[in-house]
């Protein structure tokens, strides 16, 4: 399905702000024919009050106008301490693992993608 999806046309922003305004900029935004993709990236930083909940309504909002399919995604160091069921949760390690995994046996991509692994684990 996303392979369809992102083969129609897509669009892909950075530190968005979903209604425009200067609250709830989420990381990064993908745009699709059929979904708007909000993904909220935690490195050092932990999540505000609330701030999974309002990136929610501001999506579903914004996407309402568009008729797409509202989705948010969070990455960070650990899954939130509250539980969040309508929202996928991947961790660095989760993404280090996808990689690793993608990049088989290509040597070169191995070697980069061992260096970033060794650094993301420690998040």
């Amino acid at each position: 399905m996303w392979e369809i999806e992102l083969a129609l046309d897509y669009s892909v922003y950075t530190e968005v702000n979903p209604l425009g305004d200067l609250s709830d900029r989420l990381d990064i935004l993908v745009e699709t024919e059929q979904f708007l993709i909000g993904s909220e990236v935690k490195v050092d930083a932990v999540l505000g009050d609330q701030q999974l909940e309002r990136y929610t309504g501001a999506l579903a909002q914004r996407a309402k106008d568009s008729h797409e399919k509202p989705r948010l995604i969070f990455l960070g160091p650990k899954a939130p301490l509250k539980a969040h069921s309508n929202i996928p949760i991947s961790t660095w390690r989760d993404v280090v693992g996808a990689v690793r995994l993608a990049v088989g046996e290509n040597r070169l991509a191995r070697e980069l993608i061992s260096h970033f692994g060794s650094y993301a684990e420690d998040f």
